[in-house]
């Protein structure tokens, strides 16, 4: 199967049978030990991870078991996650993204709402109840339970020197979508999305919407009856991870990449891998929203063919075994 190899040797030494992974026991001591024996062997060979597959970095997160983690281990994993490569999730969350931009293309209570926030004439409770509708629209399709969508009012913060505004962020414990709702100064140079760009907007709120997918998909069959959808689920299971104690406390076990961790800067967050995958889905989404008709169904196309290629590379001949999303979207 394609990135998950089985008859590969173990490279934790703590989980050798997948059909039990979540009846093992092990411990944060464990995690340490195994840690430090990844450092030794990263300084004898700074490139361990480079070509190291899908299936066996989810192995070493499950080796690493949420001890306090080496932020230079992590990037080096990180880096070495390659999306593209996780065929039989990509076809799998390419046909439910194909699913969720034609539902949004032929909804009219959804596709007007573009035209109305563009022409200014949607009230701030509006455009909550649009977000919220989205929402339980990509919850929907994708299998995931809807959050609850709240606000947040917050100003420009400076990264690399320059302005920037968090438009939404996702609170993984809480289970709530926060959308920034701050209102700028006339004279302002950064606009909140929920005062500006409708596309920008939806775009964040759809953005938001995969990381609650993603932080579900470790207790959905789908993906844990499959190997390849499991190794997937444990990397988003297990990198978006966060047990926070205050600022300074020696107890932080943060396996999300972020620019309060010694030495990461602030694009770096971009290399984690829940956030590779939702960047490669955003693209899609922004670029839909912002077409024409005719470009649209273009982008559609576009995206069937990779989903078939997606396919090709996973079957090889055999059938996938997992519930698929709808067959019409294969065509």
């Amino acid at each position: 199967m394609v990135n998950s190899n089985r008859d590969e040797k173990n490279l934790s030494g703590l989980v050798t049978d997948w059909d039990n992974v979540a009846l093992v026991d092990v411990t944060e001591n464990s995690g340490l030990a195994f840690q430090a024996r990844l450092k030794d062997q990263l300084d004898r060979n700074p490139d361990l991870f480079e070509n190291y597959t899908t299936h066996q970095i989810a192995e070493t997160l499950l080796g690493l078991q949420k001890s306090k983690p080496d932020p230079e281990i992590l990037i080096k994993l990180y880096e070495a996650y390659k999306p593209q490569s996780n065929h039989e999730y990509r076809f799998w969350e390419l046909g439910k993204r194909i699913e969720l931009l034609l539902a949004i293309d032929t909804n009219p209570a959804l596709s007007n709402i573009g035209q109305a926030w563009r022409d200014n004439i949607l009230s701030d409770t509006d455009k909550i109840d649009a977000t919220k509708k989205i929402h339980m629209l990509q919850a929907q399709i994708y299998g995931f339970e809807s959050e609850e969508i709240k606000t947040f009012a917050e100003g420009p913060y400076l990264v690399d020197g320059l302005p920037t505004i968090l438009c939404a962020g996702h609170d993984r414990v809480n289970k709530v979508i926060n959308i920034n709702t701050f209102m700028p100064s006339p004279n302002a140079t950064v606009i909140p999305t929920f005062r500006g760009r409708y596309e920008t907007f939806m775009t964040s709120v759809l953005h938001e919407g995969i990381h609650t997918h993603q932080n579900a998909m470790i207790d959905d069959d789908i993906f844990l009856s499959n190997s390849n959808m499991r190794d997937v689920a444990i990397i988003m299971d297990i990198s978006t991870y966060s047990e926070w104690h205050g600022k300074d406390s020696p107890r932080n076990i943060e396996y999300y990449l972020r620019s309060s961790m010694p030495g990461i800067s602030y694009k770096m967050y971009e290399s984690n891998p829940c956030e590779q995958e939702v960047l490669d889905f955003e693209k899609d989404i922004f670029a839909f929203l912002m077409a024409d008709p005719v470009a649209r169904m273009s982008l559609i196309n576009n995206m069937r063919d990779r989903r078939q290629n997606h396919y090709n590379q996973a079957t090889l001949g055999r059938q996938l075994t997992y519930p698929q999303p709808s067959p019409a979207l294969a065509a």
